[in-house]
């Protein structure tokens, strides 16, 4: 049977401070940034759900949310899953867009570089 205090004597594990892989997403007029991520770069959306014509969009969904998960089954698994390749070029960077704060395709972006690039 082992007791709680059983261990007290033992030397502790150092504890590692390595940071975390992560991005974050900014306006691309109101705050400074690495990476430009709207279109026409290769980050940016294909989808878009304005109906103006007054876009690079190729896709028109119904709303924006529509729009954001449109790119995340477009970059994980449809014709932009050759960018997953490149996710490491946005590792620790401050990706601007259009849309921040609103909901935007930044925001699928930085969830798969936290995910796939640590």
């Amino acid at each position: 049977m082992k007791l709680e205090n059983e261990n007290l004597n033992e030397p502790q594990k150092p504890q590692l401070n390595i940071p975390a892989v992560s991005c974050s997403v900014v306006h691309c007029k109101k705050a400074p940034y690495d990476v430009y991520i709207g279109r026409p770069s290769k980050w940016g959306n294909p989808f878009t759900h304005k109906q103006d014509g007054k876009t690079l969009a190729k896709h028109i969904v119904g709303s924006r949310d529509e729009a954001v998960q449109a790119y995340r089954e477009w970059i994980t698994n449809g014709d932009g899953k050759h960018l997953m390749n490149d996710l490491h070029e946005l590792k620790n960077k401050v990706l601007g867009c259009w849309c921040h704060p609103q909901s935007c395709h930044g925001d699928v972006l930085s969830e798969l570089v936290t995910k796939h690039c640590n």
